[in-house]
């Protein structure tokens, strides 16, 4: 089984939808997450996140690649390297899409490879 999570410090991070599109060479998985301010864990003291006030950073894990049939044309390294990372809305302006799965659409209208 294929895995993805997204870990700060702070639990911040959750994994809302996935999708698996395209086909052939141009298959994909896309997933979709939503974050939360980091806040204290005590009061009176800073949050403790990755990242500062003008960049957010997070780790990815992806587990399960070993799984994953590459083909004879990708890898491993060629996945984990060509990894894209968007978000919706301006810089501290984001744009919250409610329930909204929007991972098909973007697995359809963008070609990774």
């Amino acid at each position: 089984m294929f895995r993805v999570d997204l870990v700060d410090q702070s639990s911040s991070y959750q994994i809302e939808s996935h999708f698996l599109g395209q086909k052939d060479s141009h298959t994909n998985v896309v997933v979709q997450f939503r974050h939360t301010a980091c806040v204290p864990t005590e009061e009176g003291k800073k949050a403790k996140c990755l990242g500062d006030n003008n960049k957010d950073q997070a780790e990815l894990i992806v587990m399960g690649l070993d799984q994953v049939n590459f083909g004879t044309k990708k890898n491993i390294e060629n996945c984990l390297t060509n990894a894209r990372l968007g978000y919706l809305g301006n810089n501290k302006n984001d744009i919250i899409i409610s329930e909204t799965d929007i991972t098909p659409c973007v697995s359809w209208t963008n070609k990774y490879w």
